[in-house]
């Protein structure tokens, strides 16, 4: 999933994060990525370089690889003195930039910023079936979506347990699975109570963009 940042000096239709300067940041959370984008500026020698820098939500950096970033951190300037620093956000043109202010406004392309690979999701999640008689059966259609730069390929998907059923003959997704950028397949699944009663159930759908749990809830009625 693209998720990057641009400034734009008129300042519409864009969040800005307020500046900041010296040892101070601003930042982003990615909530599709899990990542917090931030760009700071610290001490390096008489000046202050900025840098960018991509973390998780435990505060560490990322070290998978990140499309636009040849390094992280990433430096930006090694020359700026006592810089003003401000983040901005649009998702839409999936480029980057920062502001700084350094005896001057300078604007600093960022490349785009994004995980390598496919990123898997999953909707809807959980999949509701709502009541169904004893003994008689409702199918739901989830559909696995690539939102990642290049292609996503399923290595696992695991079981549901009873009284819902994966139905293999209206099941496109399965192991081995490639999904191409942008595209999606989908996984057909039957619910079929055999008391009254209410259920909860879940499975993994695991790729090499990730994994996702996908909750099923239903409930047999007379």
């Amino acid at each position: 999933m693209k998720r990057a940042m641009i400034l734009i000096l008129c300042m519409t239709g864009l969040v800005l994060m307020a500046g900041v300067s010296r040892a101070e940041e601003a930042a982003w959370y990615d909530a599709a990525e899990n990542w917090i984008v931030r760009v700071y500026s610290a001490p390096a020698g008489a000046d202050y370089a900025v840098t960018l820098e991509v973390l998780d939500t435990g505060n560490n950096l990322v070290t998978e690889p990140i499309v636009g970033l040849a390094t992280n951190p990433y430096p930006i300037t090694g020359t700026a003195e006592g810089p003003d620093v401000s983040l901005a956000f649009d998702e839409a043109t999936a480029t980057a930039y920062v502001l700084y202010t350094a005896g001057g406004v300078t604007l600093q392309a960022v490349p785009d910023i994004t995980r390598v690979g496919g990123v898997i999701t999953a909707a809807p999640n959980p999949v509701l079936y709502g009541s169904v008689k004893v003994g008689s059966a409702l199918k739901k259609t989830i559909t696995i979506t690539n939102t990642g730069a290049t292609p996503l390929n399923i290595t696992a998907i695991g079981s549901t347990g009873s009284p819902f059923t994966i139905v293999s003959s209206l099941t496109p997704c399965a192991v081995g699975t490639s999904v191409a950028a942008g595209g999606s397949c989908t996984i057909a699944i039957k619910f079929m109570p055999p008391v009254v009663d209410g259920y909860n159930g879940s499975f993994v759908v695991s790729s090499d963009g990730g994994n996702v749990n996908i909750k099923l809830i239903g409930v047999g009625v007379p």
